[in-house]
């Protein structure tokens, strides 16, 4: 992330906004309805239309913000972003622009980013937006999980294979997994144990598999470590969170499941959104306390406004390690010595 954004940054000109404006290029966001949306490297996009003769097209590099200022559900993306009378095409940059970005990874060597975009809402909605060349697609997504390439159907393909293969789980059950009615059973447990390694197609089978789990046993409300004693919004909380701990990438762990990397893979930040309380959580390693910003306390956003803001000098920013002097911990020494 650091990367990519140093890099926009020495052409903000060319995207045509000042160096500290670069923020409002959204790589993940929630807005005051309870839609989110999550932007993610995808290697294997084919390719964007570089022309439209659609009534309505936008850039690339602006849909994330696009939809999280003017929607508050999916149905409602779903509606307006049908590729039959909108298109999504690729932004033109200078050619040295291009080619640094290029270089970088962040485009791909004909020249358009390499990104597909995950949406989820407050009534548990969830859509893909990917590029096919000529145009983009919108791919309903059961399991609510995306995460880097290949694109979402072979994502599927390889869950299928994954379950149908390796388990030996017939194709009905796979489509009950989807619909979230699959409880499987190995060895008198209640779960199949699924891939451990930190490519982008086995973290996606991970956390399609415990995301169709987690909801089937909750903590429990007397013991005193359980996070369900006090509040079993805090249970649901922790149990996301432990989900998503089974796919941070460590130091020197690439994206393909690779040992000893130069690329800068590791997870740099981690995201928490709670759709229904308007509650958007993030850490970072340098602040491994949760932060937290309450989009209720912004309930009257206004549309028109919140839209002038995205294009003004009055958007605020605060660093991902701005809390980098709080305590890591909470030192209970003189409780015991």
């Amino acid at each position: 992330m650091s990367s990519a954004r140093s890099l926009f940054q020495s052409i903000s000109k060319e995207l045509g906004v000042r160096p500290d404006e670069v923020v409002q290029v959204v790589s993940d966001g929630l807005n005051e309805k309870g839609l989110s949306v999550t932007v993610q490297w995808d290697y294997d996009v084919p390719g964007y239309p570089n022309a439209t003769n659609s009534t309505h097209a936008l850039s690339a590099i602006d849909l994330s913000t696009h939809i999280l200022a003017s929607f508050g559900t999916v149905e409602e993306v779903r509606k307006a972003l049908d590729p039959a009378t909108y298109s999504v095409v690729n932004f033109q940059l200078s050619p040295a622009a291009t080619t640094t970005l290029r270089n970088s990874g962040l485009l791909s060597p004909e020249g358009f980013p390499l990104i597909h975009l995950g949406l989820h809402d407050a009534a548990h909605d969830s859509l893909v937006i990917e590029f096919e060349g000529s145009t983009h697609v919108l791919r309903e997504n059961p399991t609510g999980v995306l995460t880097n390439e290949p694109q979402l159907l072979q994502h599927y393909s390889q869950l299928e294979r994954y379950l149908n293969n390796r388990m030996q789980v017939p194709q009905i059950q796979f489509q009950r997994f989807r619909e979230g009615t699959f409880k499987p059973v190995h060895y008198n447990s209640t779960f199949y144990a699924p891939p451990g390694d930190h490519s982008s197609q086995s973290r996606f089978i991970r956390l399609a598999m415990l995301n169709r789990v987690a909801g089937l046993r909750s903590w429990p409300t007397d013991q005193s470590w359980s996070p369900d004693a006090a509040d079993h919004s805090k249970g649901l909380f922790v149990a996301a969170e432990t989900i998503l701990n089974t796919i941070v990438l460590p130091p020197a762990i690439d994206d393909a499941g690779g040992a000893g990397s130069a690329n800068d893979d590791y997870t740099q930040v981690i995201i928490l959104r709670d759709h229904v309380n308007l509650m958007y959580y993030f850490r970072s390693p340098r602040t491994p306390q949760w932060q937290a910003i309450n989009l209720q306390k912004k309930s009257t956003i206004d549309r028109a406004a919140s839209k002038r803001l995205l294009h003004s000098s009055t958007l605020r920013m605060i660093p991902v390690g701005h809390n980098s002097q709080q305590p890591w911990f909470t030192d209970v020494s003189a409780s015991v010595l």
